[in-house]
């Protein structure tokens, strides 16, 4: 871990420099992201489990074109009718 060794370089213990890093990417980057994710989901009425059952039955490459670029379903994200 780069913040630990920084933490060590400027003379703080490796324990709580590696404690410290610890927290730090857990609070800091991983813990925000994953609920700002799942709170998206909830506002869009989606589940995880209704994520993968689609992306299965779909397969992983299909809605993409040939340039990487990602197609509208015309059903919506989970399979349901999208408003016109």
């Amino acid at each position: 871990m780069g913040a630990q060794q920084t933490l060590v370089a400027l003379g703080v213990g490796a324990s709580v420099a590696g404690a410290y890093a610890g927290f730090v990417h857990l609070a800091a980057l991983w813990l925000p992201v994953n609920v700002v994710g799942l709170v998206l989901l909830w506002k869009q009425n989606l589940s995880l489990r209704s994520l993968v059952t689609n992306w299965r039955q779909q397969g992983p490459d299909e809605g993409l074109e040939s340039g990487g670029e990602l197609v509208p379903n015309p059903q919506g994200p989970a399979g349901r009718e999208l408003a016109p």
